[in-house]
């Protein structure tokens, strides 16, 4: 069972007409919390961004669920280049951005899937 679980994770799903977040056990959504995307406003994108993921940490936190991980299912396509994710037309908002330097608690805890080509370097 979910509850009490310390395997869930925050999926995110990004495309350039809405933005989602997921509480996920397995492959069963426990809750879920969605915005239209604001392309071109990159202030309103985190601001709208950290209120999904506040609204599930608060979900989990109520239901004794830890968090494991933050997904971020990018439904455009894009490049990882040096963390920062690049190439990103549908969604500009997202271009040369390191949402980790956004949500510093899951620092380290943040990976991408996706339409993407990794380019680390």
């Amino acid at each position: 069972m979910w509850k009490n679980s310390k395997n869930c994770k925050i999926i995110v799903d990004l495309n350039s007409e809405n933005m989602s977040t997921f509480l996920r056990y397995g492959k069963k959504n426990i809750a879920s919390y969605s915005f239209i995307t604001p392309n071109n406003n990159f202030k309103k994108f985190i601001i709208y961004l950290r209120t999904l993921i506040s609204s599930i940490e608060t979900y989990a936190s109520d239901n004794g669920i830890t968090l494991s991980t933050v997904l971020f299912n990018i439904k455009e396509n894009y490049q990882i280049n040096n963390g920062k994710i690049t190439s990103c037309s549908r969604l500009p908002v997202l271009n040369n951005v390191n949402i980790e330097d956004f949500l510093h608690d899951y620092k380290g805890r943040i990976n991408y899937s996706g339409i993407y080509q990794k380019n680390e370097k």
